[in-house]
């Protein structure tokens, strides 16, 4: 654990939590205004785009974010609702289908409570991507544009100076030394699950000054 006290629940996902558990999703539309609804989803899209000038989004991360809204919500169970309107995990995913996915999780409750719900999401994935960029422009470079594990461990320990380098590496999803932009970008997200926000902002504003 390399923050102090535990994470927290950003937002209530009781009613998508049912959706999870495989409660039917009807009446989408009931109580959403289209346009609104519509408006929203494109920012989290945006929040969750690929780089190939907004046409497409990365689900793994947008993953990541969601376990971490509620304790009882698992992995499996984010997957699920994305197979079940016909979405794969490892593809990224244009608008439509996004769209709908978001009516599957959150359509049954009210207009007010989708729109917090997915700007709570977009808000968060906004933060992990801002925060990953700072940190991953701050590190050691090497051959392909990507960064020395052992540098951002080293920054990390001057966070967090009673671990060992281990332990850290622990929390890192590496496998040759080195780690991409979307490697950080799911070390900040699960440091935002496990810190909360608070905590997290201040763990990475210290990663950031460490030289």
């Amino acid at each position: 654990m390399l923050c102090r006290s535990p994470g927290r629940a950003r937002i209530a996902l009781a009613p998508a939590c049912k959706v999870l558990c495989g409660s039917p999703h009807t009446k989408l539309f009931t109580h959403l205004t289209f346009t609104a609804c519509q408006d929203a989803a494109k920012r989290l899209f945006g929040a969750c785009e690929v780089g190939d000038g907004g046409k497409r989004a990365d689900l793994r991360l947008l993953l990541k974010v969601i376990q971490h809204q509620d304790e009882d919500v698992t992995e499996a169970d984010v997957k699920s609702t994305f197979e079940e309107v016909g979405l794969q995990i490892e593809n990224s995913v244009p608008f439509h289908p996004f769209y709908t996915w978001t009516h599957h999780v959150f359509g049954s409750i009210t207009m007010d409570d989708y729109l917090e719900a997915v700007a709570t999401l977009t808000a968060e994935l906004e933060m992990v991507k801002t925060w990953a960029a700072k940190i991953f422009e701050k590190c050691e470079k090497c051959e392909h544009g990507v960064i020395l594990v052992d540098d951002f461990v080293r920054r990390v320990l001057v966070a967090t100076p009673e671990l060992e380098a281990a332990d850290i590496e622990e929390t890192i999803e590496n496998t040759d030394g080195t780690m991409q932009m979307m490697d950080v970008q799911f070390w900040v997200a699960e440091m935002l699950g496990d810190c909360g926000q608070e905590e997290c902002n201040e763990l990475m504003a210290i990663l950031i000054d460490a030289d």
